[in-house]
């Protein structure tokens, strides 16, 4: 995801994206809401076009963040398009998901490496 999603999300989109998050995007109940939405903005009524949007961005801060602080924080100091995490790896592993990548996409990838120490299941 580019920044600018993440930041047009963060100020907007927490109450469509939590909907989504709980509900899955293919539930029948996402597809009803968002043609309501769309339904709205049809109708030949001043500001119908924008009103649906101007409501979620009202009503954003109400809702809780969808990115759990440690993501988010990551996204914002390092300006992130796509966060990945890669189990054990050695720099031959590194090397290769690298190439791997890089033959299958236009754009290269980039890496910036942090270390993240996490407690394995058997020592909670």
């Amino acid at each position: 995801m580019d920044r600018d999603a993440f930041d047009v999300i963060d100020r907007s989109g927490l109450g469509q994206g939590l909907v989504i998050q709980y509900l899955g995007v293919s539930a029948p109940s996402v597809k009803s809401m968002w043609n309501v939405k769309l339904w709205i903005e049809d109708l030949p009524l001043p500001y119908a076009n924008i009103v649906c949007d101007y409501l979620l961005h009202v009503f954003n801060p109400v809702f809780p963040p969808l990115l759990p602080q440690r993501i988010d924080k990551t996204s914002k100091t390092m300006d992130h398009r796509v966060s990945m995490t890669v189990g054990e790896y050695n720099n031959e592993n590194m090397e290769h998901l690298l190439r791997r990548n890089n033959s299958r996409t236009v754009i290269p990838m980039k890496l910036s490496f942090t270390n993240v120490n996490r407690t394995k299941k058997s020592e909670r």
